[in-house]
C-alpha cells in the first residue's frame, strides 16, 4: 500500500501538467491556477484515504479546485459590491500571456470571461 507522499508524487508526475492546465482554464491566470492546484492538493492530502488510486485522487483534487475557484469568485463578488461603498477602486485586470496563437487564445479567453463562473466551470469540465 502506497503512502500519501508516494501517491502525491505519482499524481503530480502523471497528471500535474493537466491539473495545472485545468487550474488555468478555471482562473484564466497561470499563477492563480497553480495556487488553486496547490490549495487543492493540501486539502485532499490533509486527510488521505487508504486504497486511493491516482484516478481517485485526481477526481478529488479536481473537485477541490472547482470548489475553491467558486468560493473565491463569491468572495470577490461580495468585495466588488462593497468597494464602491468603502471608496475603493476596481481590481486590476489580468494581462494575457503572449505566445503562439495569441489571437485564438484571446478570443477563447474573451468568450470564457463573458460566462458566469458556473458556466465557465461547466465548459472547462466538458472540454
Amino acid at each position: 500500500m502506497a503512502t500519501w507522499s508516494e501517491q502525491l508524487a505519482e499524481l503530480v508526475q502523471a497528471r500535474g501538467t493537466e491539473l495545472n492546465r485545468y487550474g488555468f482554464l478555471l482562473c484564466g491566470d497561470r499563477t492563480e491556477g497553480a495556487d488553486l492546484l496547490q490549495d487543492a492538493l493540501v486539502r485532499v492530502f490533509t486527510h488521505p484515504k487508504a486504497g486511493w488510486t491516482v484516478q481517485d485522487v485526481e477526481r478529488y483534487v479536481r473537485r477541490a479546485m472547482l470548489n475553491r475557484f467558486l468560493d473565491q469568485y463569491r468572495r470577490q463578488r461580495r468585495l466588488r459590491l462593497l468597494l464602491p461603498r468603502l471608496g475603493g477602486g476596481s481590481p486590476t485586470e489580468v494581462v494575457p500571456d503572449p505566445s503562439e496563437r495569441a489571437d485564438q487564445r484571446l478570443d477563447l479567453q474573451g468568450a470564457l470571461n463573458h460566462l458566469t463562473p458556473r458556466q465557465r466551470a461547466c465548459v472547462v469540465l466538458r472540454f
